[in-house]
């Protein structure tokens, strides 16, 4: 089952549309379950650990990440 939400999460542009209240809820329940591995980005494969909200989170928005900062400012 992981396996297909990943394949149709990579047509999709690397990120989940909005689902809506019934829709999103199950979806993520079938993905928030144990670690796996993902094509994050194009050609960037990661060990995903669903239990870890910022990574649950990135995998479903696909958008989000930390911009680098500059320390010497």
């Amino acid at each position: 089952m992981v396996r297909m939400i990943d394949h149709i999460r990579r047509v999709l542009g690397y990120k989940f549309p909005p689902l809506g209240r019934r829709l999103g809820p199950i979806v993520a329940s079938m993905i928030c379950r144990g670690k796996f591995r993902s094509e994050l980005f194009p050609a960037i494969f990661v060990d995903m650990d669903m239990g870890d909200p910022i990574q649950r989170l990135t995998y479903w928005q696909g958008n989000r990440y930390e911009a680098p900062i500059n320390e010497g400012d």
